[in-house]
């Protein structure tokens, strides 16, 4: 099985003070595989996530720990943190293949 689905989040500040909003996308692509019994050793009615790849806009560059980091206004800037400097991305062009994540790719149409 193939699952190419895109995730699209509405953020706001937690502090309750400002009224920017933003957006932040998630695509993920997922492929899973069913094994065969007599090869492997199995669970009954589970699949197996064979490939996993995603692709973030709107994070903040350089951030690694499992949560996402967007942007909420223009002068919304999070220490330690690198701006988006790589080549444009449109998150919801769904024309070409996800190879991989775009490091601080700078997302079109967010």
């Amino acid at each position: 099985m193939h699952a190419d689905v895109s995730f699209v989040y509405a953020v706001t500040a937690a502090d309750g003070r400002s009224t920017a909003v933003s957006r932040a996308i998630v695509r993920r692509v997922l492929d899973f595989d069913v094994a065969d019994p007599q090869i492997v050793r199995v669970t009954r009615g589970k699949l197996w996530v064979s490939e996993y790849r995603y692709d973030l806009g709107n994070s903040a560059c350089g951030v690694y720990d499992g949560f996402m980091h967007p942007s909420i206004g223009p002068d919304d800037t999070a220490s330690g943190t690198a701006d988006p400097s790589g080549p444009a991305v449109d998150p919801y062009d769904r024309s070409k293949p996800l190879d991989g994540r775009q490091e601080c790719a700078q997302s079109t149409r967010v």
